[in-house]
């Protein structure tokens, strides 16, 4: 029951798997039955599809503490995954911080026997690092994960790790292996045909085809893109939203790009997590710079300002100044 749940999650099919979850935990005759950690877990990554992430702090923490009297080790580094992206998203940094040092040391500690069956776990331990700008870190066990399931054919829990696995490979300057792992993604994307892998692979590729200087290739992705847009979207499923902000703004589409907000929560950015807002405010500067309208930009830029002071990560500060220079250099 628990694999069908992860499956029908990474196929976008979430609302099948309540029922499911629930009665498979009820037939175990409470939360104490061994296994039940795993079904816990998709009910915490149901609930944070839904955005309620006080019910989905609380399903991971006692899924967390099954795992570990269980000694599942599985289950334990997916719920430290989910618990530390959950407390980036309650501004919690400090332990966010905890929760994704305790599972990178066990990642780093595997075989590969041990290592090549946790591949799901790598994508919530993955983009804890990236959240947390421990880009090496998140390099290294995407870049591990993703030529695990390539050769194991393990091909649905690798659309999902190759959306991390580009997002650190355009970090680490290496735009042509993003290119080539966002064109994966988009394969795997049309067998699955799954419309958030659909969003997140073109969003992908639009990006990485900006950046590479190839904006009609960009534009047709973006319409690719836009015609698998749906409502709540997190994880990568939200860094694919600004990508494909991004990639809209790149090749003209400024209108375009300043609608994609909404995804996020509008202008308060209340459905993104506090580690991406800066991004966010900054990109948002430079769309409505390119409109002629360098008041709302510079507005824009001093929320990336305050909101970076609050993260106190160099990454994002320094973002933040940017965009705060841009925005007086248009004043």
């Amino acid at each position: 029951v628990a694999l069908t749940a992860t499956a029908q999650r990474l196929l976008g099919a979430h609302a099948e798997t309540d029922a499911m979850l629930q009665a498979e935990i009820d037939a175990l005759g409470g939360k104490e039955s061994p296994g039940c950690a795993a079904l816990m877990f998709e009910v915490a990554t149901r609930e944070l599809s839904r955005e309620d992430r006080a019910a989905s702090g609380r399903w991971a923490a006692e899924a967390l503490d099954l795992a570990r009297r269980d000694r599942n080790r599985s289950w334990e580094l997916a719920c430290y995954g989910l618990l530390a992206q959950l407390n980036v998203a309650s501004g919690n940094l400090g332990a966010a911080a905890g929760y994704v040092t305790a599972a990178t040391a066990m990642l780093d500690g595997m075989l590969d026997s041990e290592f090549i069956h946790r591949l799901d776990a790598v994508v919530w331990v993955g983009w804890g690092e990236v959240l947390l700008e421990r880009w090496d870190g998140a390099l290294r066990h995407f870049e591990r994960a993703a030529g695990f399931a390539t050769k194991a054919g393990r091909l649905l829990a690798l659309l999902p790790l190759l959306a991390g696995y580009v997002l650190t490979l355009s970090n680490a300057g290496r735009v042509q292996d993003a290119r080539s792992a966002a064109e994966y993604a988009a394969c795997l994307a049309r067998q699955s045909g799954g419309a958030e892998q659909l969003f997140c692979a073109y969003s992908m590729l639009a990006w990485t085809d900006t950046v590479m200087g190839r904006p009609d290739r960009a534009q047709e992705s973006c319409q690719a893109a836009g015609g698998h847009l749906g409502g709540a979207l997190g994880g990568p499923g939200a860094v694919a939203v600004r990508m494909l902000a991004e990639a809209r703004l790149m090749t003209g589409d400024h209108e375009g790009c300043l609608d994609l907000i909404s995804l996020a929560g509008g202008s308060g950015l209340s459905r993104a997590d506090p580690c991406s807002r800066v991004a966010w405010y900054e990109l948002l500067t430079r769309a409505e710079l390119v409109l002629g309208r360098p008041g709302r930009a510079a507005t824009w830029a001093e929320a990336a300002m305050l909101a970076a002071t609050h993260l106190g990560q160099p990454g994002h500060h320094a973002l933040a100044l940017l965009a705060r220079e841009i925005g007086r250099a248009h004043v």
